[in-house]
């Protein structure tokens, strides 16, 4: 009798531990690249890195441009840019001005800004570029800041 209440006591552990380890190693992102420098303006440094971001869970395979921004400055700097992205090495939004595409950021003296690929945080820092699991589905291939500014408050 005890011998059967101890085996099933293990297995429902040994059950519990399954479930949550694929719960908890489910969602995770894989650095593929160094920070790479792509404008230095005013003391203020701007990088990014490629991720990936994989949600086993969910089914969600895509690979992200993270974006850091580093004030090397001893002063806070206002920043002001358009974002304009490449699809399969087309303009995509090259002929409109939304608001949707703008950075307005202030960061503070040697302060660093990192955007996070899921989740609110840092989330306007981090450019969506496939889906790692979708080939025929459009990539960006390139982006840049246009119009940046990056002056003292």
């Amino acid at each position: 009798m005890i011998l059967k209440t101890f085996r099933t006591l293990l297995i429902c552990f040994l059950l519990v531990s399954t479930i949550i380890g694929a719960q908890t190693q489910s969602k995770y992102t894989i650095d593929k690249t160094n920070w790479k420098t792509f404008n230095t303006t005013n003391g203020v440094i701007f990088s990014y890195k490629i991720v990936e971001y994989h949600d086993t869970n969910n089914g969600q395979h895509e690979e992200f441009y993270v974006l850091r921004v580093t004030n090397t400055n001893n002063i806070p700097m206002h920043i002001h840019a358009r974002k304009v992205l490449w699809y399969n090495d087309k303009c995509f939004n090259c002929d409109t001005e939304s608001d949707e595409y703008i950075y307005d950021y202030t960061i503070q003296a040697g302060d660093e800004i990192v955007g996070v690929p899921m989740g609110r945080k840092g989330k306007d820092l981090v450019i969506f570029k496939r889906f790692l699991d979708k080939p025929k589905v459009p990539e960006v291939t390139k982006f840049e800041f246009q119009k940046l500014t990056v002056n003292p408050i």
